[in-house]
């Protein structure tokens, strides 16, 4: 139960090194309460006192310190746009894309715009809301209408691409977009506007499932009354004929699918199994627990052909690649670039946050922390 609350606690900080691949790393300082900048062969670079940090992205990461506005490092771990100046509207959303951050001020009323890279307004705060920009495209949210739809960049201004007509939108990814007109259905569009595939199915605990990645997306359907979850293409096609009481997305040609059993001693709902996208078959049966809460972020699951279960990173075989000595972990992230941040405990009471390798050497660590 201990590694069970840890992993609920630290999941945003957990989620912030999963969704970029990067060489360096913000990993939580026990001690200290903040972050320390640690590049990927271990070396420390800066230590930064704050509240939430956000994943590297084009250079920069925002900063929240809890005042109400947000700040931007650089991977050396120094300060390039200075806190006070930009509004933070939440604790994720601030990053870089395409050279291009949002930006939020409240002067009559909160509106928001893009920002350059050196904190300027390059496209003026007019807009109701917005995320970051993604293959050209960024959500924007019309409040008249209380719908979204999706703007493009002319110039330093924004026009909208396809109106705002949908309930909710999620941003485009390898080409579509998930969208739902009533709130509850979703289908796909593409960057037309479009509807490729249509309004039949749910995103059930986490609506990050709904993203295509590597050409499929995980999506909720409804069997004989129950919500399950199954692969699908971007022809509109499932992947085979299963379903899973949940999945994660396919990485390597892989998926960990669950089955979902009786709470056990240790906090554990699903036991999880590794499903093959060419045998269309369980490669490895369902008899793994996560380590991670990555089912809500989606991106749990195998990464550079490893994958973090409660055995320690397993190869695509199931063969134990990385046990940390035997220690129990948790928040244990993908691996990029050849490196993972991971929770290592000495004892059921203490615990250190780590940067290893693929061989398991820790590359960097925090000072011992107590749980209670």
């Amino acid at each position: 139960m201990k590694l069970q609350l840890s992993c609920c606690l630290l999941f945003l900080v957990c989620f912030q090194q999963t969704i970029v691949a990067q060489s360096t790393f913000i990993i939580p300082r026990s001690d200290t309460g903040g972050f320390a900048v640690v590049f990927r062969d271990g070396k420390k670079l800066a230590d930064i006192n704050a509240k939430f940090v956000e994943p590297f992205s084009d250079g920069l990461a925002a900063v929240y310190n809890g005042r109400g506005s947000v700040a931007y490092i650089n991977e050396n771990g120094e300060m390039m746009i200075p806190e006070g100046k930009l509004l933070a509207y939440s604790n994720f959303g601030h990053s870089f894309s395409e050279g291009l951050a949002v930006g939020i001020v409240d002067t009559m009323g909160v509106k928001y715009g893009f920002i350059d890279m050196q904190g300027k307004f390059v496209i003026p705060a007019t807009f109701d809301g917005l995320l970051p920009f993604s293959e050209g495209l960024a959500r924007a949210y019309d409040a008249s209408s209380k719908k979204y739809g999706y703007v493009k960049r002319v110039n330093n201004t924004l026009k909208w691409a396809i109106p705002a007509m949908f309930k909710e939108a999620r941003s485009f990814k390898e080409g579509y977009a998930a969208v739902s007109i009533d709130g509850t259905k979703y289908g796909y569009i593409d960057k037309s506007g479009k509807v490729i595939i249509g309004m039949s199915y749910t995103y059930g605990k986490s609506q990050h499932l709904l993203d295509f990645v590597n050409g499929y997306a995980v999506v909720g359907v409804e069997v004989e009354g129950k919500q399950k979850f199954a692969y699908l293409g971007q022809n509109g096609k499932k992947l085979g004929n299963q379903a899973f009481d949940f999945a994660l997305p396919l990485r390597d040609g892989l998926g960990l699918v669950a089955i979902q059993n009786e709470e056990d001693a240790k906090g554990n709902f699903y036991r999880f199994g590794v499903y093959s996208k060419d045998s269309l078959k369980l490669t490895l049966p369902v008899q793994y627990y996560l380590v991670s809460d990555f089912m809500y972020s989606g991106e749990g699951g195998f990464s550079e052909g490893l994958c973090a279960t409660n055995l320690g990173y397993i190869s695509s075989t199931g063969e134990v690649m990385i046990d940390m000595g035997g220690k129990a972990i948790s928040d244990a992230n993908p691996f990029r670039r050849g490196a993972a941040q991971v929770t290592v405990w000495d004892n059921p009471d203490q615990f250190r946050f780590c940067l290893i390798d693929k061989t398991g050497k820790i590359l960097w660590q925090s000072p011992l922390n107590k749980f209670r």
